[in-house]
């Protein structure tokens, strides 16, 4: 089990900075007009490394992939915590790929996706508007 923290800024469209710290990778890439720059690890992420920015940055592109899969409903616990949750449905599949949002709002909070990656995403904040 690995953890760590990424970050990604974005001043244009090709313009950012991305950010990866965690036990086994430290860099910083900042893409500018005149290419890419690397500071720290010169390697590149490997795919977990990757998931995490594609959880981040298109959380829900793996619901896009998905053929077949009819959607369902429900209320679930998280702890002390209620979400509602969409779950989509395959048939041959026992746990479904699941979105699940704050109540009453579209604040996506959890999702199981590909892979059985699951995320969870806390300490959200409002950013302009």
């Amino acid at each position: 089990m690995h953890s760590g923290v990424y970050e990604e800024y974005w001043a244009g469209p090709t313009e950012y900075r991305r950010i990866y710290k965690s036990d086994n990778l430290n860099q910083t890439d900042y893409a500018t007009e005149k290419g890419l720059y690397r500071f720290g690890d010169q390697k590149w992420p490997d795919r977990a490394q990757l998931q995490v920015r594609a959880e981040i940055v298109e959380p829900l592109s793996y619901a896009a992939t998905l053929e077949g899969a009819h959607p369902r409903t429900e209320v679930r616990s998280f702890g002390r915590y209620k979400l509602q949750c969409v779950l989509l449905e395959k048939a041959m599949v026992s746990d479904p790929t699941q979105y699940c949002f704050e109540l009453d709002t579209f604040i996506l909070r959890y999702n199981r996706g590909w892979g059985w990656f699951q995320t969870t995403y806390n300490k959200i904040v409002t950013f302009q508007g």
